[in-house]
């Protein structure tokens, strides 16, 4: 979940292709596209597999509720933001209120992901940012990684990590 032009699909076609295949051009999500993949966790036995199916959310308003129906039932929830957007930043506190009001009876955990982090002379978003660390801590966010859907730097980070949660 996250705002619009965050590279939500980006990260999960990058996920998805293991890197192989990064979108060509922007394509609006509409509504939602979903995507299945069995994760081997690095390092683990043979056996330390995930099935992660993917709701890749579209970040626009009117899809909302389609959007509530989606996390409803997810283990996890990988939430992204544009390093070089500081409004997409700011907006995870809406995207959080909205994963906890509807998965209020059950704690899930909460994953970051700051995209876009090749594009450095367009950075607004650092990761030295104490409102980052005041957010993380706030929220219980579990992980917070920052790469780039572009370069698969991160990508395979982050759902190792989620994989590994998920795993306990």
């Amino acid at each position: 979940m996250g705002d619009p032009l965050t590279g939500k699909t980006a990260i999960t076609q990058m996920f998805m292709s293991d890197g192989g295949k990064f979108p060509k051009a922007y394509s609006l999500t509409f509504s939602i596209d979903i995507s299945s993949k069995i994760f081997s966790i690095p390092g683990e036995n043979a056996d330390s597999k995930v099935q992660f199916v993917i709701y890749d959310t579209s970040g626009h308003d009117i899809y909302t509720d389609v959007v509530k129906k989606c996390i409803k039932n997810c283990d996890v929830l990988l939430l992204v933001y544009d390093v070089t957007s500081e409004s997409s930043f700011e907006n995870l506190k809406e995207w959080i209120q909205l994963f906890s009001e509807t998965n209020a009876a059950v704690s899930k955990p909460i994953f970051l992901f700051g995209n876009k982090s090749d594009l450095h002379n367009r950075r607004t978003v650092y990761t030295d940012n104490s409102s980052k660390d005041e957010m993380m801590k706030k929220f219980g966010i579990s992980s917070a990684v920052e790469g780039s859907a572009k370069n698969y730097e991160g990508v395979h980070e982050v759902f190792t990590s989620m994989a590994q949660y998920l795993l306990k």
